[in-house]
């Protein structure tokens, strides 16, 4: 078994197809149907059931980069379409229907679907319908964000922007 650093846990992020992520992390936010959860280590074991988000991964301290505000940057932040939650007091684990880095995010595509969504909201009249509208409305943003926020940290790191 490998050795943790005191204050670290292991996140892994997996998907029917691949896994997604395999790394030591210190801190990790998603949300949940009860609500936003923060994980550190020695967190009491969970489950819990999550909405579309985007997984916010914080380093372990030695990876630990500092913004121009000195608060310490997420590292990598990926796009779940929802899934499970495991949390073991030394790893997490979340098993999810669909993951996406930001880079892999059809922006396109999540602005049409974020504007359907939106309709199909206003124009069924069905609870279920609407909740089924209201998931993907979730999902959508949450494809755009990560986006937009990817954008923004990769256009004020001018180490790399190609010259």
């Amino acid at each position: 078994m490998k050795q943790m650093m005191p204050g670290s846990l292991t996140l892994d992020i997996v998907t029917m197809p691949r896994p997604v992520l395999s790394v030591p992390i210190r801190q990790l936010i998603v949300r949940s149907f009860e609500g936003e959860l923060a994980i550190l280590a020695g967190h009491m074991p969970l489950m819990a059931l999550l909405l579309p988000c985007v997984v916010q991964i914080f380093p372990i301290p030695s990876d630990v980069r500092k913004g121009e505000s000195g608060v310490d940057e997420i590292r990598d932040s990926v796009f779940i379409s929802g899934g499970v939650l495991e949390v073991q007091p030394q790893r997490v684990i979340i098993l999810a229907e669909e993951a996406l880095f930001a880079d892999e995010i059809n922006i396109e595509h999540a602005r049409a679907a974020l504007v359907d969504a939106h309709r199909r909201m206003r124009e069924n009249f069905l609870m279920e319908d609407r909740e089924r509208a209201r998931i993907e409305v979730m999902s959508a943003q949450a494809q755009i964000d990560l986006w937009q926020w990817n954008q923004a940290r990769v256009a004020y790191q001018p180490s790399l922007i190609p010259t």
